[in-house]
């Protein structure tokens, strides 16, 4: 009966270890996932932000990279250098295109829409003067996931999902990479001067 007991006890002992380890697993993945989705909610803030001040600053990249980085410099585990931002539209031949030469010889968009009558425009250039009047910003942001095992995990989830490894543009190894990409659409309110 002896001998019984001690293996019984032995039993539970391992029984509540491995449960334990499984917990305390589980609850670093909750840990680990509620914190990527604030910095996921945080970052499309700034990106929003990002978006509206290029396009109030003629689309230029650094003042946009300047506004995201300020947004996201207390963000606890994020480097807000670890960034790419890419202008999804207006693209450049777009901007070309539906610019006009003012009275200095100089290539403008104008912000408003108080270009011609959209009555005028055929359905391919009501679409573009109407695409090229809005700035649409997409943002990449790497993150180092911190939290062992988990981290790599959801690292090794999103390369199988993606067919490629998370922030393999950063040009730097990290341990468990994560990225995490937001995209705000504003309307553009400057004067935009093509070179």
């Amino acid at each position: 009966m002896t001998r019984c007991r001690k293996f019984a006890s032995g039993q539970a002992t391992i029984e509540s270890m491995v449960t334990l380890f499984l917990f305390l697993l589980l609850s670093a993945a909750v840990v680990q996932v509620l914190w990527l989705f604030a910095i996921q909610q945080l970052s499309q803030a700034a990106t929003l932000y990002a978006a509206k001040h290029g396009a109030r600053d003629q689309l230029q990249m650094l003042p946009m990279r300047m506004s995201y980085a300020y947004r996201m410099r207390t963000v606890p585990g994020v480097n807000p250098l670890w960034v790419a931002i890419d202008r999804v539209y207006p693209e450049d031949a777009l901007l070309t295109r539906m610019s006009t030469v003012n009275e200095h010889g100089e290539r403008l968009l104008t912000a408003g829409f108080h270009g011609p009558r959209m009555s005028e425009l055929d359905e391919v250039e009501k679409e573009e003067y109407l695409d090229v009047r809005v700035l649409s910003l997409a943002i990449r942001l790497c993150v180092d996931l911190k939290v062992p095992l988990v981290a790599n995990l959801l690292s090794a989830a999103q390369t199988q999902v993606r067919g490629k490894a998370p922030c393999a543009w950063l040009g730097q190894t990290l341990v468990a990479p994560f990225e995490i990409v937001t995209q705000a659409t504003v309307p553009i309110e400057s004067v935009i001067f093509i070179q």
